[in-house]
């Protein structure tokens, strides 16, 4: 086998040969990566004992996923261990301090690019000599709005305090300029307790340094990559990153830490506190006595009511068209056929647990009240997996829908034979994904975007990254990536909820807000900028229900002429 051509050559700076399991992952992603080889393994373990109250938290953490694993069946534990020689047979492993002779092996090994997957350090350090020349980088993640490099404290103090969103990324150092933030992602806080919600953060990590270094060559694209985002970090107003880096000559540097050591104790109280308030309150809910269920069902509006971003909060306000309590409506589009308008949307019976695809003809439909109208409905499309977001178009006169179907791995595409019962499958646009959500979208230049949420691994939640492709023909076979990917990184917006809108002279993107809890609410995102060089959005106006007309979520919105249909979690009693 022919030796791979290395632009990047990495070093890894580690604890232990035996790495958590998110971290192990990342490892082998990155030795897939043809001009990326690790040549040098750095051991920087201090030795010190651990300090009791940290002992005492991570037993804590542990019990926390134990409870997680035979309570809730939660098999994605993040942090279990193992070794990863296997995987590094080829680098050279030093056994010591990196003040040991370290420079010796930088030099020798020609080390571009040093990534710091120590996880119990609460202030990095790093020698001068990784900074050689004004190109190498040290990189490494951070689990919090501080940019803590301490995956213990990770999370604990927005769960305790009950925020949404767990915050996450990775910070770039080096010789020449500030500290920068290359990537920054926040993780819903959806699930019952802290030790879950970490661990579909920590999965979701797993592809954002062998992403960065898929998509750049060499250390001098790295070093672009570092200057484009110097100020990265200084749009997310919820970061607080300090300016500077710290290394072992700057005793006046400002810390990159974690929190003092008195955040423990109330910490553990409070973790305490908030984890059985969670938990009671979920295990209540499967109680047979609990009379209040949660069912998504349709919302019917007018466009006149849509004029502009703001107008968004009127949806809760919208007639609600209720399936049967064995069900739920979610996901709906419109379309338009030979005169009459149509509503095209998921449906699941629970019993079955498998969503398929459903029409109504609204000319049909009563909305002059709020009731059952499942003898209106039919389905459409149905196959052995579970499918959703009947998401539909119109191409070269012929009527095509690309529904959800991430559980059988593939974006498919079916063109309508028959309106609206018969439908054949045209093609597989991507296959071996788990793609949530797909939303197509054509430009004034004819050129096709996809807009779409991707995971690459099971236990990662499917909202939080949001992927832009383009083509010249929705049917293409050869879409190609933006080279800003993931685009959005935020579980308050990423999600796709719908068809690209113009309002008030604008573009706007629908997504969900999944900062909490699933379809938690929606958000109408201005474009700025669209491009097959960068692309920029921003937040023009979002709703979250939270109880109001007896909804307790909204995650989709579309538009057809005069008609405006959305849905929503309806507390039904």
């Amino acid at each position: 086998m022919p030796e791979k051509e290395v632009g990047i050559k990495l070093a890894l700076l580690i604890e232990q040969v035996v790495l958590p399991r998110w971290q192990y992952e990342m490892v082998a992603r990155l030795q897939l990566i043809e001009h990326v080889q690790i040549v040098l393994i750095v051991r920087g373990h201090s030795g010190k004992p651990q300090p009791f109250i940290k002992r005492v938290l991570s037993n804590v953490l542990r019990l926390s996923s134990l409870l997680e694993k035979y309570v809730f069946g939660w098999q994605g534990d993040a942090r279990k261990c193992a070794d990863i020689r296997p995987l590094i047979n080829n680098a050279t492993i030093l056994d010591r301090a990196m003040a040991v002779d370290g420079q010796q092996h930088f030099e020798r090994s020609a080390v571009d690019l040093l990534i710091d997957l120590r996880s119990g350090v609460e202030q990095p350090d790093y020698p001068d000599y990784c900074y050689s020349s004004t190109t190498q980088q040290v990189w490494r993640h951070f689990y919090d709005a501080a940019g803590s490099a301490e995956l213990l404290t990770a999370g604990i103090k927005e769960f305790c305090t009950g925020q949404p969103v767990l915050n996450s990324g990775i910070i770039s150092e080096c010789k020449a300029g500030e500290s920068a933030c290359l990537l920054w992602s926040g993780s819903g806080v959806d699930r019952p307790l802290l030790t879950q919600n970490i661990d579909q953060m920590l999965w979701k990590m797993v592809d954002f340094m062998p992403l960065l270094l898929r998509n750049h060559s060499d250390i001098d694209a790295l070093a672009v990559l570092k200057a484009s985002r110097g100020n990265y970090h200084k749009t997310h107003r919820s970061l607080k990153f300090p300016g500077r880096r710290q290394t072992s000559t700057e005793s006046d540097a400002v810390t990159l830490s974690g929190p003092a050591a008195d955040f423990y104790l109330p910490a553990l109280f409070k973790l305490f506190q908030r984890s059985l308030s969670q938990f009671g309150a979920k295990i209540l809910s499967r109680l047979p006595w609990n009379t209040v269920q949660e069912q998504w069902v349709l919302l019917l509006g007018r466009k006149a009511t849509l004029t502009s971003a703001n107008d968004i909060r009127a949806i809760s306000d919208f007639k609600k068209i209720i399936p049967p309590a064995d069900r739920f409506w979610a996901d709906p589009f419109l379309v338009s056929w030979l005169g009459q308008d149509y509503v095209f949307f998921e449906e699941l019976i629970y019993r079955e647990g498998k969503g398929t695809l459903a029409c109504m003809a609204l000319h049909a439909v009563d909305v002059s009240a709020e009731s059952d109208q499942s003898n209106q409905s039919v389905v459409i499309l149905e196959k052995p997996y579970h499918l959703s977001y009947p998401f539909t178009f119109q191409y070269q006169g012929a009527l095509y829908m690309m529904p959800e179907s991430a559980e059988n791995q593939t974006l498919d595409v079916y063109r309508c034979e028959q309106f609206p019962y018969q439908w054949t499958w045209v093609k597989t646009l991507m296959r071996d994904i788990e793609a949530y959500d797909a939303t197509l979208y054509e430009d004034e230049q004819g050129e096709w975007w996809l807009f779409v949420c991707m995971r690459h691994h099971e236990y990662a939640s499917t909202n939080e990254l949001l992927y832009l492709f383009s083509a010249s023909s929705p049917l293409s076979d050869d879409w190609a990536a933006h080279p800003a990917n993931p685009i959005v990184t935020d579980a308050a917006t990423a999600r796709p909820a719908g068809h690209l809108l113009h309002l008030d002279g604008k573009l706007y993107r629908p997504s969900q807000n999944c900062a909490g809890s699933y379809g938690r609410g929606l958000n109408l995102n201005e474009i700025i900028t669209l491009n097959h060089q960068e692309y920029r959005e921003q937040t023009s106006s979002r709703i979250i229900p939270a109880g109001r007309s007896a909804l307790d979520g909204i995650h989709t919105l579309n538009c057809l002429k005069d008609r405006v249909v959305s849905d929503g979690i309806f507390l039904r009693k």
